[in-house]
């Protein structure tokens, strides 16, 4: 089984917004043999994403900051999250 990292911490609203909630929505994690969604983004964007038993979402407080936070969080940080969470993908 397979644990997805997404970084969404550039997601805000408008299409990419659209078009991660489709995803998140239509999955087959069956089919692909997902145990476990984990998304950064910030608490708007992940208040726009239909829970679900499989999805984690988590917000540092990073993704409340402009881009140049999230661009060093990303660089600095993303990597140790992700293997915290013990991400495959």
């Amino acid at each position: 089984m397979l644990k997805l990292g997404i970084d969404a911490s550039n997601i805000r609203t408008g299409g990419g917004l659209v078009h991660l909630k489709e995803i998140l929505r239509t999955v087959d994690i069956e089919k692909y043999n997902i145990e476990k969604v984990i998304i950064w983004s910030c608490k708007k964007t992940l208040h726009e994403i239909e829970e679900k038993p499989w999805l984690k979402k988590c917000c540092e407080p990073v993704m409340e900051q402009s881009y140049l936070h999230r661009a060093i969080w990303q660089q600095k940080k993303l990597h140790s999250k992700l293997k915290e969470e013990k991400c495959d993908i």
